[in-house]
């Protein structure tokens, strides 16, 4: 996701989908019940708050979708820690792009911290 959202500015629906087909896989095998309910609680949240953005034209779509599959996967209890590094990611790849003098586009590919987030946050995740 990261990768593909730097190159083209776009989030394939696969990778929204997988995540959200993970967490159906992980909520019927795996997680307590209401764990289940929360996270999807907390994805319809976002996708509805996303949607809005997005019909407001302040948050793409493909990044609506990979915030709402995030929060499908994300633990209700680590939220605060995820958001703020994926604040720091957004900052650091923010100063990256203006010293590169990118930053006069008016365009910012949020997969790639969405994406590098989310994959750091599944590798310091006990299974």
């Amino acid at each position: 996701m990261a990768l593909n959202d730097a190159r083209q500015f776009k989030v394939p629906n696969a990778i929204p989908t997988g995540l959200a087909v993970l967490f159906l896989l992980a909520a019927i095998s795996i997680f307590p019940f209401e764990r289940s309910l929360i996270s999807a609680a907390t994805g319809a949240a976002v996708i509805t708050v996303g949607f809005g953005l997005f019909v407001a034209d302040l948050l793409p779509g493909g990044d609506a979708k990979a915030l709402a599959a995030a929060a499908l996967i994300v633990a209700p209890w680590d939220w605060v820690t995820v958001l703020i590094a994926f604040w720091l990611m957004t900052l650091f790849l923010g100063l990256i792009l203006l010293f590169q003098g990118r930053g006069k586009k008016s365009r910012f590919p949020m997969g790639l911290p969405i994406g590098l987030t989310l994959a750091g946050y599944a590798l310091s995740t006990p299974p």
